[in-house]
């Protein structure tokens, strides 16, 4: 029996054509090795420079299928002011805008175009481009590249610095995260057509909550202080050993508030460490960079290396890998009391949000959920490595390998389009 009938990606014609040099050329050996035919296998010999060519191209798409476009042109045109839009100008690019902009490009060329919805999507499939959910909001960046990367690299350096002088127990990242009683996710499976797509709440998905976590680069959790927006008492209930909570007006971090963290989630090594040297990762905020507080760090021999401002997306190990897997997991726990928590309801018929007591449990279980290996793997992801530790830049996450490795322009040049696409400080005080 023949092998079956299949169709091969690139980069699986390329790895047989290899296992075909190590066989010294035998033909027959590696096709049966493979359960190709031998035909077959020469046919991907006869075409191997044109796989190497496109190697770095989608895996899954096959050479010499799927339909060429009709209007090259304007593809490329639309695509190299699409690249310039989300990579530039961070635009928000929508079906009917894309459309608008193929027929305004199509028109200038004398093209007669439609650009129907099926035109659209087989453009979007060509380029490898789909409609992505928007995972962070800032304001337009007016720094160049290099500029962004002479910082990067300087923090880097700093974080390396200051890291080869104490061990993993001792690299630390801070990071206050906003959450919302109400955790309602974004997307829900619903039916098709239908003009509204609901789901049921307790009327508090604005009330704000903030919590500061704090991570060391061997996998250890800190104890997580909760801030209470509005509330001039701690709520009398249980609270979770992992949890420390603070009354705020505004509820968010200040320098005072800052005090008490250190005092009550930060400083709890225990006497004979109290005194030990320590790197604090964090961001720029007002109340981490007041002089109260960094002369208490001062007196604590904590080392403090702030973050790049703007640059907390890829260089902070929480915000690239903790807190989208803290959320996650608040979301569903939130969910699940939905269906099964206990239902008091007001005098006008609404349900009345969690009892602090159950809010605390969510969020206790939702720290507890992060793994020590996420953790651990969060910190190499932003580039914080000890000293003695090999630097591996294909651990980066890709964000900041685009500003350290290369021009992310690069990335998505002309050169990459063609019509068969298809798709010094020191510790001593």
């Amino acid at each position: 029996m023949g092998p079956q009938r299949k169709s091969y990606n690139v980069k699986t014609k390329l790895e047989v054509l290899e296992k075909l040099r190590h066989n010294e050329g035998n033909i027959s050996k590696t096709a049966n090795e493979n359960n190709i035919t031998p035909k077959m296998l020469r046919d991907w010999l006869s075409k191997e420079n044109n796989f190497i060519e496109t190697q770095y191209k989608r895996d899954i798409v096959k050479i010499g299928s799927g339909r060429k476009p009709f209007y090259p042109e304007v593809e490329l045109e639309l695509y190299a002011w699409t690249v310039n839009e989300r990579k530039v100008n961070k635009r928000v690019i929508k079906y009917n805008t894309l459309k608008d902009q193929a027929l305004q490009i199509s028109s200038r060329m004398g093209i007669s175009l439609t650009a129907s919805v099926k035109w659209i999507s087989s453009f979007l499939r060509r380029h490898s481009l789909s409609c992505r959910k928007i995972t962070h909001v800032g304001q337009e960046n007016q720094r160049s590249h290099e500029e962004i990367r002479a910082l990067t690299t300087e923090y880097l350096a700093k974080v390396k610095l200051y890291a080869s002088k104490i061990g993993n127990d001792s690299i630390y990242n801070m990071d206050e995260t906003p959450v919302y009683i109400d955790m309602v996710g974004s997307r829900t499976i619903s039916f098709k057509g239908e003009k509204n797509t609901e789901v049921n709440t307790t009327g508090n998905s604005k009330s704000r909550i903030t919590v500061v976590l704090c991570i060391s680069k061997n996998g250890n959790m800190m104890k997580s202080m909760v801030i209470l927006k509005g509330l001039k008492k701690v709520p009398k209930c249980n609270i979770p050993s992992n949890l420390f909570v603070v009354p705020s007006n505004k509820g968010s971090m200040t320098s005072e508030i800052m005090k008490i963290w250190i005092k009550t989630c930060f400083d709890t090594t225990g006497p004979f460490n109290i005194n030990s040297k320590k790197l604090l990762i964090m961001d720029e905020f007002a109340s981490h960079k007041c002089d109260e507080v960094m002369r208490i760090f001062e007196k604590k021999s904590v080392k403090i290396v702030f973050i790049p401002p703007r640059c907390t997306h890829y260089l902070q190990p929480l915000d690239v890998s903790i807190n989208s897997i803290f959320k996650a997991s608040l979301k569903r726990e939130w969910d699940t009391w939905m269906i099964s928590g206990k239902k008091d309801f007001t005098k006008k018929g609404y349900r009345k949000k969690p009892e602090w007591e159950e809010t605390f449990k969510f969020i206790s279980r939702s720290i507890y959920s992060v793994e020590r290996e996420t953790i651990q793997r969060s910190f190499p992801l932003c580039g914080i490595f000890e000293c003695k530790e090999f630097i591996n830049q294909e651990l980066y996450n890709s964000k900041l390998k685009s500003v350290v490795l290369c021009n992310p322009d690069e990335i998505f040049s002309e050169e990459n389009f063609s019509e068969n696409d298809s798709s010094s400080d020191d510790f001593s005080q």
